[in-house]
């Protein structure tokens, strides 16, 4: 039998070789749950917030939560912990850093041109949950 996966939050965070960043933001609140996507240079320059970067948010009761669980779940993300792995012929790639909070425990994991097995997986459905326009509202 499958454990319940419970989540409090999490922070997907790509960057690249051009410095810009990409996050993701997914985080349980007292409705539900949010999933946020910010993008941009906040982080090199002192006249750019984080939310000045912020492209897109989505709020959602119990079923974005319960959905969020399930890809928690499905792709292993709690594995993930201590993940930090690197690929040294690939110099001008990608690189990610995760820090969740996942059934009461903290998972950090990092990867520079190397990532876990569900990773891609993991991030095109955080994607596809951000994109989806009936999470507004849904609340």
């Amino acid at each position: 039998m499958l454990k319940t996966i419970d989540f409090e939050s999490l922070k997907l965070t790509i960057s690249n070789a051009r410095s810009d960043r990409q996050e993701y933001e997914l985080l349980r609140t007292e409705r539900g749950a949010s999933a946020a996507y910010y993008c941009g240079f906040w982080h090199v320059r002192d006249d750019v917030s984080r939310e000045d970067c912020l492209i897109k948010r989505v709020e959602g009761g119990d079923e974005l939560y319960g959905e969020i669980c399930a890809l928690l779940q499905n792709c292993k993300v709690a594995s993930w912990d201590c993940f930090n792995k690197g690929n040294k012929y690939v110099l001008d790639g990608k690189q990610f850093t995760l820090d969740a909070t996942i059934n009461g425990s903290r998972i950090h994991a990092s990867g520079e041109n190397n990532f876990p097995k569900t990773y891609r997986d993991f991030l095109t459905a955080i994607r596809e949950i951000i994109d989806r326009d009936e999470n507004k509202d849904e609340i």
